[in-house]
């Protein structure tokens, strides 16, 4: 990857999805948890 660099070609850009669910007391039962996880690198 260095030497790419250093050539001058541009790395393939990463892909993010962040999906946005509202989620309010009255649907917090509907959510499935366990699929959610929170960012790289967040902390409570």
């Amino acid at each position: 990857m260095v030497s790419g660099l250093l050539k001058g070609v541009k790395p393939d850009p990463k892909i993010i999805n962040i999906p946005l669910i509202g989620v309010t007391p009255q649907t917090l039962d509907g959510v499935d948890r366990s699929k959610i996880q929170p960012p790289k690198g967040w902390r409570p």
